[in-house]
């Protein structure tokens, strides 16, 4: 006889609003992350697992994606800590997402997307000023990565580009090593212990340790 878990009612266990100050993902990881390294099975039971840790409400805003306009299913979202000067990002874990928040984060993705024609401007200006106000809610306010707050200043607030990133300057949110572009080979992942990083050839090699049990949510 199968059995139906219903967490509806039981609401979300945490919310975590600062999972919104996460950093873009630096364009050489792409490819380079758990998911790809370990496979869909891991993928499969790691997401899975971040869903069920907040009875599958949004970590971020403990929202439920049934709520969301855009897309009515959680998404999942791998942490980094991500240092700058080193070029090295360190999986801390999956956090689930709704749409707005995942988007959120990923506020270049969209804003490329709106770029090509394939997403409305509309939906990034409201993506943007939910999560700035979801941010600036919190006591003491919070701000996000500073390459998404230039993104809000210049589509909600109308701020030129140059003025944006002075002003998230002036609120000392950019780390000077975060606006440097080091080739991709330069870049290293380290998950679970393991580091990785790409040969000249662009394949990803593990450089150190032994491989972890694959399945959990880190």
């Amino acid at each position: 006889m199968a059995i139906s878990l219903d967490f509806s009612s039981q609401g979300p266990k945490f919310v975590r609003p600062e999972i919104l100050q996460h950093p873009q993902i630096p364009g050489p990881l792409s490819g380079m992350n758990p998911r790809t390294i370990f496979g869909k099975t891991w993928w499969d039971n790691t997401r899975r697992a971040a869903y069920r840790a907040n009875h599958f409400y949004c970590h971020a805003c403990g929202g439920a994606p049934d709520d969301d306009p855009y897309k009515s299913k959680l998404e999942a979202h791998e942490c980094y800590e991500v240092d700058w000067k080193t070029s090295t990002a360190t999986y801390l874990k999956t956090a689930a997402l709704c749409y707005r928040c995942h988007s959120f984060i990923h506020a270049g993705r969209l804003r490329m997307l709106v770029e090509r024609g394939h997403k409305k401007a509309t939906e990034l200006v409201a993506v943007l000023r939910r999560g700035y106000d979801l941010l600036q809610a919190q006591d003491p306010p919070l701000y996000p990565f500073w390459r998404t707050y230039v993104i809000y200043l210049e589509y909600v607030e109308k701020v030129m580009p140059r003025v944006a990133v002075s002003r998230a300057r002036d609120l000392r949110l950019v780390d000077p090593f975060s606006t440097i572009h080091p080739p991709d080979d330069h870049w290293t992942l380290v998950v679970y212990g393991v580091t990785y990083r790409r040969d000249k050839s662009g394949n990803v090699k593990a450089k150190a340790g032994n491989l972890p049990t694959l399945g959990g949510n880190g």
